[in-house]
């Protein structure tokens, strides 16, 4: 549902630790196995429906950058812009979600953790990763390109 095999495995374990939470209720239910299913099904419509919104609200925070610079700022910063967007977007879904939240849009990591339904934990990690891959890339590039 999600294409995407690691968001996919971050699902199933926020089920089952959704689940274990709830494992006083498994008395009431006939099939442990079809709330099981229905769990991540749900999960997976909710990352989804997440997903696309924040997708929308990348591109737009990604224009409203080039809005508040001058001219001169503009075109001297527009490649760099440019290389960093580039980056961003070779971001898994997940990444990207958890980086705009917190770099542009400025959630704290309890409250992307509420937004995405991942542990805070979780959150910070994935926060640090993109970070480091981002700026492990960019220099790349910018250090290929001096030369």
């Amino acid at each position: 549902m999600l294409g995407d095999r690691d968001e996919a495995e971050d699902i199933v374990q926020e089920a089952f630790l959704r689940l274990w939470n709830a494992r006083e209720k498994w008395a009431s239910y006939q099939k442990i196995e079809s709330l099981c299913f229905r769990s991540v099904k749900n999960l997976c419509i909710d990352r989804l429906r997440s997903r696309s919104w924040h997708a929308e609200s990348i591109d737009r925070q990604a224009g409203q950058l080039t809005d508040i610079l001058t001219p001169l700022d503009y075109t001297a910063n527009k490649q760099q812009q440019q290389i960093i967007i580039k980056i961003i977007l070779t971001c898994s879904l997940r990444e990207r979600e958890i980086f705009q939240l917190r770099n542009l849009e400025g959630y704290s990591l309890q409250e992307i953790a509420t937004i995405t339904g991942i542990r805070e934990n979780t959150v910070a990690v994935i926060l640090s990763r993109t970070r480091k891959k981002i700026r492990s890339e960019y220099l790349k590039l910018t250090s290929h390109e001096g030369r």
